[in-house]
Order: C-alpha cells, then sequence, then structure tokens
C-alpha cells in the first residue's frame, strides 16, 4: 500500500469532467460494477431520500454495466432521479482519479466484499468515506464510526450526511484514512503469502 496500484500518475481535472460527463461539483461516488450484491438500489433510495430534503446532490457511479442494470435503471425511472444518477461505466483511470479526488464523499454500500478497492482508494487519496459494515471492511477502516449497516436505509442515510455535511466528521474521517494508510503500510504482505504457501506445502 506504499503507492496507487494505479498504472496512470494523470489526473482529468474538473473542467474536463463536468464537460465531459455532465457533472454538478456535489456528488457521491460508487466506483463498482452493477452486481446485485453491490447494493447500488439502497444507495439510490438513499439519494430520494437526500434529494427530498432540499438537497441538490448527485450520484455518480463508475465500472461495468452488468444485466442486472436493467433492473437498477427501472428503480431510477421509478424515482424520477435518471437527471441525478450517472452511471458511466468504465472509465479511464485518469478520470476515475479526478472522479475521486472532486467528489463530496466516497460510499461503499456493498452487501459483500473479499476487500473493496474503492475504499482503499479513497482512503489513499484522503476523500471522505463511509462504508458498509460487512466482511473485510470493518477492519479495512479501523473505526466503526464510518460504518453502516448496508441494510438499513435510514442508517446509511445518517452516515453519508455526516459525511456531507459535519466538517468535524470529515476532518476525523480523513485523518482516520490518514492513520490506517500508515498501519497497512507496515504490513509485509510478500511474508504473509509465502508463510501461506509453505504451510500449505507441508
Amino acid at each position: 500500500f506504499s503507492e496507487s496500484w494505479f498504472l496512470s500518475k494523470d489526473e482529468n481535472t474538473w473542467d474536463t469532467l463536468s464537460a465531459r460527463f455532465g457533472l454538478k461539483k456535489k456528488y457521491l461516488l460508487y466506483p463498482a460494477a452493477t452486481w446485485k450484491h453491490k447494493n447500488h438500489l439502497s444507495l439510490i433510495r438513499v439519494l430520494k431520500k437526500l434529494r427530498e430534503q432540499e438537497d441538490d446532490v448527485e450520484l455518480v457511479c463508475t465500472g461495468n454495466k452488468t444485466e442486472y442494470f436493467n433492473e437498477i435503471q427501472s428503480v431510477v425511472d421509478e424515482l424520477d432521479l435518471s437527471k441525478a444518477i450517472h452511471f458511466l461505466g468504465i472509465v479511464s483511470e485518469a478520470d476515475l482519479i479526478g472522479l475521486y479526488k472532486n467528489s463530496s464523499l466516497v460510499v461503499i454500500p456493498t452487501l459483500y466484499e473479499a476487500g473493496s478497492g474503492p475504499l482503499y482508494e479513497a482512503m489513499r487519496y484522503g476523500i471522505p468515506v463511509v462504508c458498509s459494515d460487512v466482511t473485510s471492511l470493518p477492519e479495512t477502516m479501523g473505526n466503526n464510526e464510518f460504518l453502516f449497516n448496508p441494510n438499513n436505509i435510514e442508517e446509511m442515510l445518517t452516515r453519508i450526511k455526516q459525511g456531507l455535511y459535519d466538517e468535524e466528521f470529515r476532518k476525523r474521517n480523513v485523518q482516520n484514512s490518514h492513520d490506517r494508510m500508515k498501519d497497512l503500510e507496515k504490513i509485509n504482505y510478500d511474508e504473509c503469502f509465502i508463510n501461506t504457501y509453505k504451510k500449505l506445502l507441508s
């Protein structure tokens, strides 16, 4: 974790991103393929509640559009959110890095992850991030203050509102990410893998 795993170190500017994708400055970012377990539908329902409270925040999603995307799109249409949600598909690394750095908050509502690349990336870039309290994510985050139950819409809404509007929460979040990255960098992953294979071989 000493380096970003992106091949590119370039990032596209906000002017480029807004012109290319038609974005507003205030948006949540969720980079994930549209598999069912990624839980886009819950995040979309939270967005609806946010906007009902006179909030103009939008949602930007990147990643491969699977067959399940049709079901997601039907809910977007049903909730009249087509102008507030941007499914961009797979984007370039320069676009993705720029999207991270210009986002208001990264949200990861997944129901299952072995390990979350978007969580590491948001933490690495110092972008406020909140995520599900499932599988490996709590250990990665290292602080329950920034977690939510992905099956609880109201809890997710509360955490997202904190991530958007509570400046002290945002500062603690970014500091937590900074500290966790330093902790993770100390782990010798090569040694962990080698010892695992040695045990298997013996």
